[in-house]
Order: structure tokens, then C-alpha cells, then sequence
């Protein structure tokens, strides 16, 4: 049976199924890897290219998106990184209440990845992928 995004997107019904939960397989992980190869490559193909003369103005209207974008993106992703700290912290904190912290170096053989820390552990690779922006930033700029 097919799993509701809810499931997914909920700490406390939250389950890693290798397959089945989106993003998890080889499958997904070499296309992200083409398509990031893609753009990279492409991108610093594309700008190789000599600009053309009488850009000024383009090219400062440019450059403020750009700032923009990047602001937009960094803005995200640091609200991402407290929101994926705070709450690993607080479901981290709730295990150990009932677990102890042993849980924290070993993991209890035959667990099921399911609860709140796998969620949270999930959203931080599922962040990753927005990462690889950095680099495409990075390419922009020239860097």
C-alpha cells in the first residue's frame, strides 16, 4: 500500500523504508548526480563565453538578482538548519527520556528507523540536495 505524504511529513509516524520512502533509493541519487554534473558543467560551458559589449546596466539589474537569490537561498537554508536542530534536539531529548542515552552511539539492534530523530535525520538529507545550490552559486559567480 502506498504512503500518504502526512506519514512522511510527521515526526511521530514518520518510517525510513529503503524504496519506498521518497528519495531513498540508488535510482534517485544518480539522476540527483547527472542532473547536478549537468548544471555545473553546463553552466560553466555557458559562461565561458565572451560577454557581449553594452551589458552594463543587464548586468548590474543581474547582479541585484542574483544578491536577492542567493540571500533567499542562504535565508533558507539557515532557517532549515535551526528548524533541523531544534527539532533533532527536542525528539534526541524525548528518546532518551524513555531509552537512556546509549541510543545516541549505538542504536538498538533491529530497531525499526521509525519516530522522530529518523524524521529529522531524513529532512537533513533531504537538505543536501538543496546544497548543491551552493555550488551552482558559486559556478555563477565565477568562483
Amino acid at each position: 500500500a502506498g504512503r500518504s505524504a502526512m506519514n512522511i511529513l510527521h515526526p511521530d509516524s514518520f518510517e525510513w523504508i529503503p524504496g519506498a520512502t521518497p528519495m531513498s533509493d540508488l535510482k534517485h541519487l544518480a539522476i540527483a548526480e547527472v542532473v547536478y554534473f549537468t548544471v555545473i558543467y553546463g553552466l560553466q560551458a555557458y559562461l565561458r563565453k565572451p560577454e557581449p559589449e553594452n551589458v552594463g546596466d543587464a548586468k548590474q539589474k543581474d547582479s541585484s538578482i542574483f544578491k536577492f537569490s542567493l540571500c533567499l537561498h542562504n535565508a533558507i537554508l539557515c532557517i532549515l538548519s535551526l528548524a533541523m536542530f531544534l527539532g533533532a534536539g527536542y525528539e534526541a531529548w524525548l528518546r532518551s527520556r524513555v531509552d537512556g542515552f546509549q541510543w545516541l552511539f549505538c542504536e538498538t539492534p533491529g530497531r525499526t528507523a521509525k519516530g522522530g530523530v529518523y524524521f529529522w535525520s531524513y529532512i537533513y538529507y533531504l537538505s543536501k540536495f538543496l546544497e548543491f545550490g551552493d555550488t551552482v552559486f558559486k559556478v555563477v559567480k565565477r568562483k
